[in-house]
């Protein structure tokens, strides 16, 4: 019998074993049936490795065999597939792959290593244990998949560091069921590969075994989902939402991706649909050419997972009762808050809103649009100006549609924020009958449920709504945490209140030290030492409140040391000391830009925040400074030739308007501190 080998890192997982070493390596006897020389091998157990027989074949085991040998399709070479079945032992229920059927096209060593692995592992399907990939679903009945494992945690993922050390990458697992008893799930099947590619190809080998194993009467979860017949309401009102989305992405230089979602055939529960699949989706072609959105696995991702209630921004807002929700932060989710978490993470996803709406065509059926939007630095962001204006150009382009709490659009309306504190709160932008669009918010846990919640011991029993000064002059509620007046969390604001609760899940686990040990160094270097790609680096700095990287804080105290010292004090900063916080923040501050220790405090002094590109800046001006000063302040910020660029600015109904002079200027701050805004939002175009 060959000796246990280990993987060791480096290449050796793509090594490949002869077909002798193979069945040796696995310590069982194994009969082998090619189903094709060029295709892929299976295997079962035929006699256990002691001589004595193996546990019979189950029914399923056997069906799902024959499926596997039946696949006339297998296109990479690094995948292995196998199955896990239900058994019980002593009363309990779990998920095992010892003596069960496999296949594998190459006998590379890695895949062959997690195979032996998984053999010796069960995993529990009880309530209340953690249940990993597979155990959540067999329990959910929903598939699952990552882009990358490294995404999972070690508690999402008990095999995490195994599947790392064999260069398994791609991860995918799909419930089993009898053909004619959908809620009969027999076992998952487990595929495992090497390869990123994108998961449109995983996406066609999924339908192959689906037609497969259908001939022996059992299937995988919609992977064949019948699509609604498209009655004329359907098509009317589908053809509204088209046209608005194409307005959205072609015209609002902050939304760059748009879907809608209408009921998927056949998975509706007592006549309330809980599950959706997209029917169109639309991309800013500019966005798309830098980013390559449409070519992305999330876009496949959307197409092959559907959309669940209680799952994620939209999911919230297919279930919630206000049927709206926002979150600037989608990346942080978890996989089981959010299926699609880790594809949202590798396309560096992270502002999302979701709107639920009905149609007059169509009557009581949901549409569920969702709009992706270009964050801007985190604390910063004012999320009332995205959803003002997507909501002034919904109302004026839906005009069949109506919110499906039953409220109109145009009337007071309430938007579910997600936050990630530990806090069973929640939080909510209101559109106040006496304003256009002005917001309050109540903070919400991710983890509640989108349709009740329950605030925990010790938080208030009836969060405030705060309403905000517009045009008719209304006041800021006194129940409104103190130097917050806006009702969104900005500065050393948000540092005192979510500093020690929020959740910080960088895409690939990089912690805050692991960053600070290399402030100083090129940014391309320590991508290099942390063995991660820059994009990445840029995301777990985001997480951290890092906006840019220290590359030379040894020599001089830059703005760089201040959003540092900002991440620092992010990471413990209790309730209690707020105050603390704040003063500590301005001071850090007053201290970098000491020119500034006067004007910051001036009534005549406006905020400027400016958006080019995937850059973000922010600065004040005078009200008296006219256009001219302000191409001079952005030309220097963003480096562009004042003359070579221009600027606009969404008025109150979500149009795009030109700055072109002096009298355009003013007009713009009127028009948008009339709405409550305190900071002034403009594009810059080249």
């Amino acid at each position: 019998m060959a000796a246990l080998t280990w993987p060791t890192g480096g290449k050796e997982h793509e090594e490949q074993y002869t077909m002798a070493e193979f069945v040796e390596y696995m310590s069982s006897n194994l009969l082998i049936l090619p189903s094709n020389p060029e295709n892929h091998n299976v295997f079962w157990f035929e006699e256990a490795g002691d001589g004595h027989p193996p546990p019979p074949q189950s029914e399923v085991g056997e069906r799902i065999k024959l499926g596997l040998q039946s696949l006339t399709w297998f296109f990479w070479d690094s995948i292995l597939i196998q199955f896990w079945e239900l058994k019980i032992s002593n009363g309990r229920r779990f998920l095992t792959t010892s003596s069960q059927p496999f296949a594998l096209k190459r006998l590379f060593k890695g895949l062959s290593w997690y195979r032996k692995q998984c053999t010796n592992h069960r995993v529990s399907v009880e309530e209340g244990e953690e249940l990993g990939p597979l155990g959540r679903v067999f329990v959910n009945g929903q598939p699952e998949s990552s882009p990358d494992v490294r995404f999972y945690s070690i508690k999402e993922y008990p095999l995490r560091e195994h599947a790392l050390r064999c260069g398994v990458r791609r991860h995918m697992v799909l419930p089993v069921f009898e053909l004619q008893q959908q809620s009969a799930c027999v076992g998952v099947l487990e595929l495992v590969s090497f390869n990123t590619e994108l998961l449109l190809m995983y996406f066609e080998l999924c339908q192959s075994l689906d037609d497969a194993f259908k001939i022996f009467n059992l299937r995988l979860l919609h992977m064949d989902t019948q699509s609604q017949t498209q009655t004329e309401g359907r098509r009317l009102a589908l053809s509204e939402i088209k046209q608005m989305m194409y307005k959205v992405v072609n015209e609002t230089p902050y939304v760059p991706l748009a879907q809608a979602w209408i009921p998927c055939g056949g998975c509706s529960i007592s006549g309330q649909c809980n599950c959706m699949e997209r029917a169109y989706f639309a991309c800013d072609p500019a966005w798309n050419k830098q980013y390559e959105l449409i070519n992305s696995d999330f876009l496949v991702a959307c197409l092959f997972h559907k959309l669940q209630g209680g799952k994620g921004v939209a999911g919230r807002a297919l279930s919630s009762i206000n049927k709206l929700c926002f979150c600037r932060s989608i990346h942080a989710f978890n996989i089981t808050e959010y299926p699609l978490a880790h594809y949202a993470r590798k396309a560096m996803l992270a502002v999302s809103f979701a709107i639920c709406l009905q149609s007059v065509h169509t009557g009581s059926d949901p549409y569920v649009l969702e709009f992706f939007m270009i964050p801007g630095n985190r604390d910063e962001s004012d999320p009332r100006f995205l959803i003002n204006s997507l909501l002034g150009i919904m109302t004026r382009q839906l005009r069949s549609f109506k919110v499906a709490s039953g409220q109109v659009l145009g009337e007071e309306l309430l938007v579910e924020v997600v936050r990630f504190c530990m806090d069973d709160e929640s939080v909510y932008f209101q559109k106040s009958p006496s304003d256009r669009y002005p917001l309050g918010f109540k903070l919400s846990d991710p983890d509640s449920p989108a349709e009740e919640r329950t605030p925990s011991e010790g938080c208030r029993a009836e969060p405030p709504v705060i309403k905000f000064a517009g045009s008719s002059g209304g006041d800021v509620d006194s129940s409104t945490q103190s130097g917050n007046s806006t009702g969104f969390l900005t500065g050393a604001d948000q540092l005192a209140r979510t500093g020690k609760r929020e959740r910080k899940r960088p895409g690939f686990q990089i912690s805050y030290q692991d960053l600070q040990t290399h402030f100083g160094k090129p940014e391309k270097e320590v991508a290099d030492i942390l063995g991660v790609s820059q994009s990445t680096l840029k995301r777990a700095c985001r997480s951290h409140n890092i906006t840019r990287w220290p590359s030379h804080v040894r020599n001089k105290a830059n703005p760089s040391m201040f959003e540092v010292k900002i991440a620092e004090g992010s990471s413990g900063v209790s309730p209690s000391c707020s105050n603390q916080s704040t003063a500590m923040q301005q001071d850090i501050m007053i201290r970098n830009n000491p020119g500034t220790i006067t004007d910051q405090y001036t009534s005549s002094l406006f905020t400027v925040k400016a958006s080019y590109r995937t850059k973000t800046v922010k600065f004040q001006l005078s009200m008296s400074a006219g256009m001219a000063r302000l191409e001079e302040e952005l030309g220097k910020r963003l480096k562009l030739k004042v003359g070579d660029f221009e600027t606009t600015y969404q008025d109150e109904d979500g149009c795009p308007i030109l700055l072109t002079c002096d009298e355009d200027l003013r007009l713009c701050v009127q028009t948008l501190t009339s709405l409550g805004l305190t900071t002034i939002q403009v594009f810059v175009l080249q």
